[in-house]
């Protein structure tokens, strides 16, 4: 009369179909890669320290990004970044 009052959860197997789909889509993912790094003779070590680097700077730029509102940077530091960092050019928000 007033309706199921039970939490109405998706079945077990629905979800174990979508976590089989994700399996394979990166499965599908890892052997495309795999498949262009024999294809191009890129060597496992070679190919990983790339993966490295790019991961490397992707985390740096993120990190840029995320903290940029949660202090404003002195006149001095920012001063010492563009000495050795070339950077997008910043407004120091201080009195120098």
């Amino acid at each position: 009369m007033f309706g199921n009052d039970f939490p109405v959860y998706p079945s077990p197997s629905e979800q174990s179909a979508a976590d089989d789909a994700q399996k394979q889509k990166l499965d599908d993912a890892d052997k495309k890669i795999t498949i262009f790094l024999v294809h191009n003779s890129i060597l496992f070590s070679a190919a990983k320290s790339m993966y490295l680097h790019v991961e490397f700077y992707i985390n740096k730029l993120s990190d840029q990004f995320t903290n940029a509102g949660k202090k404003q940077m002195s006149c001095a530091e920012l001063g010492r970044r563009k000495m050795t960092v070339h950077a997008l050019p910043q407004k120091c928000f201080l009195s120098c």
